[in-house]
This record gives structure tokens, sequence and C-alpha cells, in this order.
């Protein structure tokens, strides 16, 4: 790598000269940082339906404009869930889709919850409508990953 070469930190070809400390700060404490930074501003409000027709249109775009720590709210229809749902605690995953014309194919939105939801409005299932703030984790032409989310709206479609 010579002096002033930008490479991704995201990306598998990393410097093959790093030393260890320097590959720790490469892969960790400047990805830890990054993702800090970005997760201190604002949540921006986003449809399932708006972040699939972005991935869809141009998923490097839609990965510079959520870039990893990115805080989300998303809106979107349940398709998928995966881990303990029912018993109203997390870590489970809660798998969205829009409701646009073809809800069952990529790219879909993974949310990871960890915290308990008002255990009033019942089980999550697929076919609600649900609304999670998190944070981004990822972005690829599949979908969304967003890290501990949080579920904030929950209804029937």
């Amino acid at each position: 790598m010579r002096h002033g070469e930008h490479v991704d930190c995201y990306s598998s070809r990393a410097p093959s000269r790093l030393g260890s400390s320097s590959r720790i700060a490469y892969f960790w404490v400047i990805p830890t940082l990054r993702y800090a930074i970005n997760a201190s501003k604002p949540a921006r409000r986003v449809s399932a339906e708006q972040l699939r027709q972005e991935i869809r249109e141009d998923v490097k775009e839609t990965q510079s404009n959520y870039p990893p720590g990115t805080p989300l709210i998303v809106s979107g229809v349940v398709i998928g869930i995966e881990g303990p749902a029912l018993y109203t605690k997390g870590p489970y995953d809660v798998i969205l889709t829009g409701k646009d014309e073809n809800p069952g194919e990529f790219p879909w939105i993974t949310c990871k919850v960890v915290k308990e939801y008002v255990a009033s409005s019942g089980p999550i299932k697929p076919d609600d409508v649900v609304t999670v703030r998190g944070f981004c984790f990822v972005v690829r032409e599949e979908g969304v990953w967003l890290t501990d989310c949080t579920l904030l709206e929950h209804g029937e479609r």
C-alpha cells in the first residue's frame, strides 16, 4: 500500500504488509470508530419499500447512503421470524419486506431484535406490520441487516 492510497476497510483486499498492531487498527479500531460516529447521528426514517427500491436501483449507492452504524427506523411487513419471538423476549430476527409487487423476493430487511416489546401487542407473526429502530450493520444485494433493534410499533395488516 502506497502513501495516500485508499483501501476500503470492509473489503477482503486488505493490505498484506501490515504488522499485527496495524491489522488490529485496520480491521477493528477503524470500523468501530466509523460505526460509533454514524450511530451518534439522528435516526433516519425509511420504509421497507424504499430500502428495497434503493438496493435494486444501485446497491453501491445504497451502501454509501447507509454506512455501518447508521440509525434507522424501518416500517415493513413481517415475512419471517427466527428465534423465540413467541416469548416476547430477544434476541430474535424479524425479517421485513415491502408492500410492493414481489414481497417474497430479495432484498429483505433483517432486524436483530434484542429488547422486549409491549406484551399487549401479542406475538409477532407473518403479515404483521411493524416499525423497528436499529443500526445498519451491512447492505448487500440480498438486503439490509440491522442490529440492536427495538420494536416500536406492531399491528396487523
